[in-house]
Order: C-alpha cells, then sequence, then structure tokens
C-alpha cells in the first residue's frame, strides 16, 4: 500500500489523473501489439509532449483539459443482460464512478492509438488532437462517439 494514501481511500483511487493517462496508453491491446507492444516510456513521453502542446496551444492548464476531455467522454449509463429464463432483455443501468473514469480513459486511448493508423500522424499528434475533440464534446471523437453510443442504447432499453 502505498504511504501517501488517507486510510478511507479506495485502494483503485491513489493514482492521479496524469498517471491514469499514461498508463492507460494503447501499448498493451492487442489490436495495436504491433506498434506500441513493450513502449511503455514512449507512450509516456508522447502522453507529455501533448500535454505541453496543449498548454502552449490554449493556454490553459493542461489537466484541466484533460479532465474536461475525461468527464465529456464518460458515459453515465451502460445496459446490461437480465435473463430470465431463456429469454435475455437489456436492462439500462447507471455506471459507478470508477467505472466511467476507466470507460472514459479506455475509450480516450482508443481513439488516440486509431487516430495515428494508416496515417502519417505521430502519436503525440493523435492524443492531442483526441484530447482536443473530447474536451469540446466533438462528436467526431472515439471517446464522445462511443459515450453517445452507449447512452443512446441504454435509453431504448430503458
Amino acid at each position: 500500500m502505498s504511504s501517501t494514501r488517507d486510510a478511507g481511500e479506495p485502494r483503485n483511487c491513489a493514482f492521479s489523473l496524469a498517471e491514469g493517462g499514461r498508463h492507460s496508453s494503447p501499448r498493451h491491446r492487442r489490436e495495436f501489439a504491433s506498434e506500441f507492444s513493450g513502449k511503455k516510456q514512449h507512450c509516456a513521453k508522447a502522453f507529455e509532449a501533448a500535454l505541453d502542446n496543449i498548454a502552449e496551444r490554449t493556454g490553459e492548464n493542461p489537466l484541466q483539459h484533460f479532465i474536461n476531455a475525461i468527464v465529456a467522454s464518460a458515459p453515465c449509463e451502460e445496459i446490461t443482460r437480465i435473463k430470465f429464463g431463456a429469454v435475455s432483455q437489456p436492462k439500462a443501468v447507471d455506471s459507478s464512478p470508477s467505472r466511467r473514469l476507466d470507460t472514459a480513459l479506455r475509450n480516450l486511448s482508443k481513439g488516440c492509438a486509431s487516430a495515428t493508423a494508416k496515417s502519417t500522424r505521430t502519436l503525440t499528434q493523435g492524443i492531442i488532437s483526441e484530447i482536443n475533440k473530447a474536451a469540446a464534446g466533438d462528436v467526431s471523437s472515439y471517446a464522445v462517439a462511443k459515450k453517445e453510443e452507449l447512452e443512446r442504447i441504454a435509453a431504448s432499453s430503458r
């Protein structure tokens, strides 16, 4: 256990959001294995360079910009399957805060990596574009589009 963690603080929330953004990078995902496998330092440096670039461009705190992107891409509702005998029925449920955070970070990292696929863009440029689009709430962002899709499906299964 970390010595900086309070006794009442949950264990999975003991890391900062910057660490979460860095650790959720696409380096260990199966679909990106050939490009980013085993390159944790490469992804960490790209993330830090992206935050520096965002600070220069916008003039605001880059971590606040990153938090705005997380808030805009975190789904509030999801669906689960409820079985009655042999019949499976979707049911809308609220997401827990930790699951919302994990889903938002996962979708942001997938969007950053998919922005570099089959193009000449670097990982830093992909991170910058995905965070800027998500912070603005733009639907062309992968993370915001997935959030909208999940919430649309949950609304239809109420």
